[in-house]
């Protein structure tokens, strides 16, 4: 912990968990000026303004004020401040919804950017109600007819926005739910893994056919290590620092364990030789190190998609020896 003194030094602590336990007083000496200084950053302070009167809209507001409020928000919905345009899409949600749901629903490029379609559909699936939805996958539609020509943040975000519109109101109807499993399975795989990440949820949603032959290849492939730069801080406690260090030496393929995780909840689309590929990724896995949850988070997606499977492809799996009965 540390603290400033009434006497001007700064005091604090260090130890503790096999390191030695120590009190430090810091003080100045020297002839520099110590008169105190204004220390606030006035970088970004017009942002910072904008967003706080943004912030404003997200109380109740009187009638005279609603109008006003609808349009700046709609105005800074596209915002490339991220934060800006978060405070826009909740004044909207906080406003009603007959005031700038069309707005949002009619809106269509070039006059409109991608992300104020975007934001502007989440905005309508928190608040809307199922009979939206629709209207929503037909506003989505139009950003993802250029799906490869948007920046990766945004292609991240209209994934995102599809997702919660289905989370919130539901499925669309059947010959809906074919079109969209066609879509996401002819969009992937993209060059980023974090997108593949989203589209695979949206794959398996809709039980894209493609989705098994796609995905299970990755997890057949050598493991892949997320970097990080943890080397000092590390070095600096061998008692947590060397736990740590161990369990990145060895830890999971992040990109593989999504996959997996998802794939739990796939009924259609496989081959025999698929569910016997996927079912022996968990022996691997489980050579790998996490944290104390580890082993029993793999359990219980092994779990979870062996009740998924089909009798065929449980006895199938079991004969082969990749999977021992729990």
């Amino acid at each position: 912990d540390f603290t400033v003194g009434k006497d001007g030094a700064l005091y604090f602590t260090i130890g503790g968990r096999g390191a030695q336990s120590e009190l430090f007083r810091v003080t100045y000496v020297g002839q520099e000026e110590t008169t105190p200084v204004d220390t606030k950053n006035q970088s970004g302070s017009e942002e910072r303004t904008l967003r706080r009167e943004l912030e404003a809209f997200h109380t109740a507001l009187g009638d005279n004020d609603k109008k006003a409020a609808v349009a700046t928000s709609l105005k800074h919905l596209n915002s490339s401040d991220r934060f800006i345009g978060y405070a826009a899409r909740v004044a909207l949600e906080r406003l009603p919804l007959d005031s700038w749901q069309e707005s949002i629903l009619q809106a269509g490029p070039p006059a409109y950017p991608a992300q104020h379609i975007i934001r502007g559909c989440v905005a309508l699936a928190r608040q809307g109600e199922p009979a939206l939805l629709p209207k929503i996958l037909k506003s989505l539609e139009i950003v993802s007819k250029n799906y490869n020509l948007l920046p990766e943040e945004q292609q991240l975000d209209l994934l995102r926005a599809y997702q919660l519109a289905f989370v919130r109101l539901g499925n669309p109807d059947k010959e809906a739910c074919d079109a969209l499993a066609s879509k996401f399975d002819g969009l992937f795989p993209q060059k980023s893994e974090l997108v593949n990440r989203e589209l695979a949820v949206l794959m398996i949603h809709f039980q894209s056919p493609g989705t098994a032959k796609k995905l299970v290849p990755v997890l057949t492939r050598e493991r892949v290590a997320s970097e990080g730069e943890l080397g000092d801080l590390l070095s600096r406690n061998q008692g947590y620092g060397g736990t740590i260090a161990a369990m990145l030496a060895n830890q999971p393929d992040q990109q593989q364990y999504h996959y997996a995780f998802h794939l739990r909840n796939l009924k259609t689309g496989w081959t025999i030789e698929e569910r016997k590929t996927y079912f022996n990724w968990f022996n691997k896995a489980r050579t790998w190190s996490g944290g104390a949850s580890y082993p029993k988070f793999l359990t219980n997606i092994d779990n979870e998609a062996f009740a998924n499977s089909t009798d065929a492809e449980r006895l199938a799996v079991e004969a082969s020896g990749v999977r021992k009965p729990y």
